[in-house]
């Protein structure tokens, strides 16, 4: 089935405009009438081939629901059960470029990159504090509000293939995930993880640097689609994108 020619997802949301598309799922701008306001909506494809993207789904809208801080995109609603006719998850739309697109018209001023990195800091700081690692932190994972300083609204998205410490994986033994450029040493030699390897990534790359911030995913990807970015339409996913 495709959603795209339903006028309503989950018998609420009204799709007005693709934002992207990733390996799983694609992202919509989307109207919440009870709400009255747009929402950056994902909408599952089906994958028969995943046995496990019922529960890929469920873990990631647990992780998002344990989350509460400025620094991350909101999770507005979700109904990823197998009987529905559309899986989706809705997030806080975010109006504005990605710090990848944000660079790219330019380099960062010093100050502005240490506020950045102190707010970007605080935030995994929250999301390593309730036992997750994200996994893919990235320029292009990090959205920056229209009509705000990068450092005061940067939001950091997209937790497809995040992981809760210690948890059962989900991914295939030896199988790395993640964005070349971004991985930690333990991502690349597929040892355990924690959330050094968040901290390794937010340092991974210099924002006062012109095209630092390229770097292709391990599926062979140019970079994830990231929730209420206009930036999704260019970009491809990571191995874990959409659940």
């Amino acid at each position: 089935m495709d959603v795209c020619t339903e006028r309503l997802v989950g018998g609420r949301y009204r799709l007005q405009t693709l934002l992207g598309r990733g390996g799983m799922a694609d992202v919509y701008r989307a109207h919440d009438p009870v709400r009255a306001h747009d929402v950056a909506l994902k909408v599952f494809r089906p994958h028969a081939e995943l046995i496990d993207t019922e529960r890929r789904r469920h873990h990631e809208v647990d992780m998002l629901a344990a989350l509460h801080h400025p620094g991350v995109v909101r999770l507005l609603d979700a109904d990823v059960t197998a009987h529905s006719a559309a899986p989706f998850i809705a997030f806080e739309l975010v109006d504005g470029p990605t710090l990848r697109a944000h660079i790219a018209q330019g380099t960062l001023d010093q100050h502005a990159v240490a506020a950045l990195g102190t707010r970007l800091a605080r935030t995994l700081d929250h999301v390593h504090r309730r036992g997750i690692v994200h996994r893919d932190v990235k320029p292009p994972n990090i959205l920056l509000p229209s009509g705000l300083d990068p450092e005061h609204g940067a939001k950091l998205t997209d937790f497809g293939i995040a992981r809760v410490v210690d948890s059962t994986r989900m991914t295939g033994e030896g199988l790395t995930v993640g964005t070349a450029g971004y991985l930690s040493p333990e991502q690349v030699t597929s040892d355990p993880i924690g959330t050094a390897s968040d901290v390794y990534a937010r340092a991974a790359d210099d924002p006062r640097r012109p095209g630092s911030t390229t770097g292709p995913d391990l599926d062979g990807h140019d970079g994830p689609a990231t929730p209420g970015s206009p930036e999704r339409a260019k970009g491809g996913r990571s191995i874990g994108d959409g659940g």
